[in-house]
Parts: C-alpha cells; structure tokens; sequence
C-alpha cells in the first residue's frame, strides 16, 4: 500500500504544484476562454502521448523509457526555462500574460503531462505481480495506497491554486518563480542521469558523482517547493489575520473580511497537504524501505585482485547476494543469478534509477526493494531501467570471476 501511495507522490507532486500556475497565467489572456481550449486540448496531447507509451510499454519490447524522457525531457526543459521567466512578470499585480508566456503555457503542460502520467498508467497493471487472484487483500491494499495517493496530489493541485488565486502581488511571482525554476533544476538532472546511462554523455567521472549525490537526497527539490509555498503561505495568513477592511458601506467591508477569510482558509490548507505530503515521502518512505526482509549477503575476499565464487553454489537458480570490502572501507554489494543453461546474470545490488537500495527474489521473479519493479531475470546483467547496473565476469574452471578493480570503481555507488 504505501510504496504506491509514495510512487504516485513521487511522480505526481511536480504536475500538482505547476499545473495551477500555467491556469492562473492562462486565466490573465487576453482571451481567456481561448487560453482555456489550448491547456485543455494540451494535457488530452500529454495524456494520449502517455497511454500510448504505457500500452507499448506493456505489449510490446519497443519502447524504452530513458529515450521517451529524454524525447519529453529535451523540449520541456527549455519550455519550462522561458515559462519560468515570462510567467512571473505576469503574474505581478495587474499585469496580463506575456506573448511568450501564452505561447510556452501549453507546450509545457502537454510535455509535463506526457512526462507523469505513463507510471500512472502503469502502475496499477502491476498490482497483481506475484498474485494467484485480485479478489484478495494485498491486491486492494495496493489499489488503496495508488488511490490515496492520487486523491493527495488532487488535493495539492487545488490548495497550490486556491492559494496563488489570493496571495498578495507581492508574493506571487516570486514564489511562482521558484517553484518553476525547482522543477526545471530537478526535470535537468532526470535528463543528466538518463543521457549519462545511455551513454550520451563522455564518461566524465564527476557526473556520477553529482548524479549520485542529488540522487540520494531525492526530496530536495520537493523541500524547496514545500518552503517557498509555506512561506507564501504565512504572508497571506498574517495579511488575513491583521489586515483591517475598509469601504465605502458595510457589505463591501464584509465582502472583504469574507475574503481575507478565504485567504486564510487557503492557507491553511496549503500547508496541511503539504505537511502530509512531506511526511509521505519522509517517515512513511523511511517505513517502507524496512520492508521486505532481505537476507544479509554473503561476505568475499579478493585473491590475486579476483573474487571466485563456485558455480556449485551460485548456480542453483536463486538470487545470491555478496558484499566486498573495498579500499577505504566501503560495503560494495553485488548479485548473482543464473538465468538459463550456461548464462549468468551479474550486477551491482544497486541501480542507476533507485540507487543502492537492493534487490531481492520473489519466487521465480527479481524485483527492486525501493519502486518493486519486476525483473525479468533475462535481462539482469545488461542497463538500463531499473536493472542492476552490470558487473564484468567470466568463468574459470567451474568458478564465475569477478576483478576486484570493478568493484572498487563502483563503491562510490555505496558512499
């Protein structure tokens, strides 16, 4: 229940907190009703680019998700750079929306829509992975967490916009501002890390090194959202606490009061999803990384600069998992499998997607601790995905080898 429930956060809260401000700067058009059409007829695009994906993705091997991020990441990041800087001049106290900020709205919430929506498609056709039949309680725990999580990013998108429809002029573009600029900053390094896997960046031995640093402090991007709108928030509930109404006759100054009231509401309601949010992918992610049950590895030594492991023991078909003690007094674990008659998969119990979080065997299926995706245990030892990232091996009298010094060169992996 709670790892979809996190999954949907996840990929979701980006979507929630921006979509509300692309509406507000197409409610500032000239012509709104028009601007209105063109989101709507934008997020059906993104939606449709997503369900196909998802259907490919699930019928057929063709389609691969670091070349469809990389095709939705390459335009959306300019898009959402110039959406950025245009967007908060019009969001300034009287001011219509810009030319560029009318054109770039709707190709950025069609490339955003298109970059969320697949792992919603996809995630509920994996419910049942490992179950004999649906009509059971795990299946509905699963459906449970994927529809609280939706309903808390519903609710996100609606206190974001019930919030910016009131916050004083002063407040709005610059925390409209930062909230776009913390996404595109967090979209940038999806698209550093992807082209770095696929090999379309030179193998630089920094950019994995700041890769795995953002990676393992995966809620920055989410802390800062989450300060920019709760401080946005305090200036709108301290204008509603202390300002004093006045007009030219009684109903306009409860009118007013009424809205101050509003705003106050708004406030509140921001800051209550946005705490649930947090504890979400915090207390509730910490939770549920302690679970399933993995078994401790088994401990190697290096011998001449290579770790022998017999085939006897390894190639019973279940997943082992080993630990060695690199220079410096790292843990670097690594697994093995055998996958068919002669073939053997070996990698890092990490990945480039979840990091060093661990894999373990379930039944006859491999599956990621942290995002319980499925491994087809034939493709274990090639990248990509959430696959183990490959180990060099080879076999040598009846013992699979591995060279110490690939192992050393990946311990950073495990900092």
């Amino acid at each position: 229940m709670l790892l979809y429930l996190i999954n949907v956060v996840d990929n979701t809260w980006l979507l929630a907190v921006t979509a509300p401000l692309l509406l507000l700067v197409a409610a500032r058009d000239p012509r709104p009703a028009l601007s209105g059409r063109l989101h709507l007829a934008a997020f059906a695009l993104g939606a449709a680019s997503a369900a196909a994906y998802a259907v490919l993705k699930r019928h057929t091997g063709f389609m691969v998700r670091e070349y469809y991020d990389i095709a939705i990441l390459w335009p959306l990041l300019p898009a959402l750079a110039g959406f950025a800087l245009a967007a908060a001049p019009a969001l300034g106290p009287g001011r219509r929306a810009g030319a560029a900020a009318r054109a770039l709205g709707p190709p950025v919430l069609a490339f955003l829509t298109a970059r969320t929506l697949p792992d919603l498609f996809l995630q509920p056709l994996d419910f049942d992975v490992g179950l004999d039949s649906v009509f059971n309680m795990e299946y509905l725990a699963k459906l449970t967490g994927y529809l609280a999580g939706l309903l808390l990013m519903a609710l996100a998108f609606s206190a974001t916009g019930a919030l910016a429809r009131r916050l004083p002029a002063r407040v709005l573009p610059p925390a409209a501002l930062l909230t776009l600029l913390s996404g595109f900053l967090m979209l940038a390094l999806d698209a550093l890390r992807v082209m770095f896997v696929r090999g379309m960046l030179p193998r630089a031995s920094w950019i994995p090194d700041v890769i795995i640093f953002l990676r393992s402090r995966e809620n920055l991007f989410l802390y800062a959202v989450t300060a920019v709108w709760t401080l946005a928030a305090a200036a709108a509930a301290a204008r509603a606490l202390t300002a004093r109404p006045e007009g030219p006759n009684p109903a306009v100054i409860r009118k007013r009061r009424h809205a101050l009231k509003l705003e106050f509401r708004a406030a509140v309601f921001l800051v209550s999803v946005m705490a649930v949010t947090l504890v979400t992918v915090t207390a509730l992610r910490a939770y549920q990384k302690r679970g399933p049950y993995i078994s401790e590895p088994g401990r190697v030594e290096a011998v001449d600069g290579r770790i022998a492991l017999d085939l006897d023991v390894v190639g019973d078909g279940d997943l082992h998992r080993h630990v060695y003690r690199a220079e410096g007094g790292t843990d670097v674990r690594f697994i093995v499998i055998k996958k068919g008659a002669t073939a053997y998969g070996v990698g890092l119990d990490a990945c480039d997607i979840c990091g060093p979080t661990g894999y373990y065997q379930r039944g006859d299926q491999v599956i990621c601790k942290l995002c319980d995706v499925v491994m087809n245990k034939s493709t274990i030892g090639f990248p990509g995905g959430c696959n183990p990232v490959p180990l060099a091996f080879r076999i040598e009298g009846g013992r699979l080898v591995i060279d110490a010094a690939s192992l050393e060169r990946e311990k950073r992996r495990f900092q």
